[in-house]
């Protein structure tokens, strides 16, 4: 007879996700390992994860919004390591509204402000013809200088899933 005292837990690692990542679809690879010379099973919220050579991977289909992780692995003596991690979907794309200038104005000025709303809680980048754009919450206002004749703007907000909406609109200084 043989007797083996197992005080250790497995050793635990996901290394497709990071905690509180951000994923535009709604398909997302849990993949990783789990290493134990004892180890038993390896569950992703409560389902049964096949293992090979201690690495897993699982493709799930989550929810919008946050989504909660759990992996636990054990061994054959009963110990147990969590993982507890939280993966966002946003397949939603930024909204932009320009409230000021209207589209094809024409202004007898070398600045205007440039001045609406982006709507979207996971914002990561709003810029204005490339260049950053500071808001607060969801409002937006910065001056713009003219050049005489056609000028043409482009406004871009990004997410942290990397959803990217663009407004396109024209000013004419006279």
């Amino acid at each position: 007879i043989n007797i083996v005292l197992d005080t250790v837990p497995p050793t635990v690692a996901i290394t497709s996700v990071d905690d509180e990542a951000f994923f535009a679809t709604p398909s997302v690879n849990i993949a990783g390992t789990a290493n134990d010379a004892n180890l038993s099973a390896c569950y992703l919220n409560g389902q049964l994860l096949n293992t090979s050579n201690g690495r897993f991977a699982q493709n799930l289909e989550l929810a919008e919004g946050s989504n909660a992780l759990v992996l636990n692995a054990a061994d054959k003596a009963g110990n147990h390591t969590v993982i507890d991690l939280n993966v966002n979907i946003d397949s939603v794309p930024p909204v932009i509204v320009v409230t000021s200038p209207v589209n094809n104005a024409f202004i007898d000025a070398n600045v205007i402000n440039v001045s609406g709303i982006v709507l979207d809680d996971n914002l990561n980048t709003f810029k204005g013809n490339n260049a950053d754009i500071s808001f607060e919450g969801s409002t937006f206002s910065y001056p713009l200088d003219l050049s005489e004749g056609r000028n043409v703007l482009k406004l871009e907000a990004t997410d942290k899933s990397g959803n990217t909406s663009t407004v396109s609109f024209v000013v004419h200084r006279t």
